[in-house]
């Protein structure tokens, strides 16, 4: 499971660094690539709540189609113009590719 950002952060990565236990690739940006305050148990809880994060994320399901996989998140006020909501609508609208797609090109 490869993500294009920092593993603490959140930043742009710009390094791969290998984990001690099992050799996976964790991402890093400048800042916290060989940081020495940051230690082994802590890359390996965010690399768990990332993990964690993206099951989560994969069983959702788009609230305009009902396909998966959930990529893009927009805020209902946004969407209210191309897709209709009810009272329970989330404040933050899951869409899939395809969904987030059509809503840009409306």
């Amino acid at each position: 499971m490869n993500f294009p950002e920092c593993l603490i952060c959140g930043e742009i990565v710009t390094h791969w660094i290998p984990a001690k236990a099992d050799g996976w690739l964790m991402p890093a940006c400048d800042k916290h690539y060989n940081n020495p305050r940051i230690t082994e148990k802590q890359w390996a809880k965010a690399r768990a709540q990332r993990e964690k994060d993206a099951e989560e994320v994969a069983d959702l399901k788009c609230y305009k189609c009902g396909g998966m996989p959930v990529t893009t998140w927009v805020p209902a006020n946004e969407a209210e113009g191309w897709i209709t909501l009810d009272d329970n609508a989330p404040d933050l609208i899951p869409l899939c590719d395809d969904c987030t797609t059509v809503s840009h090109n409306s």
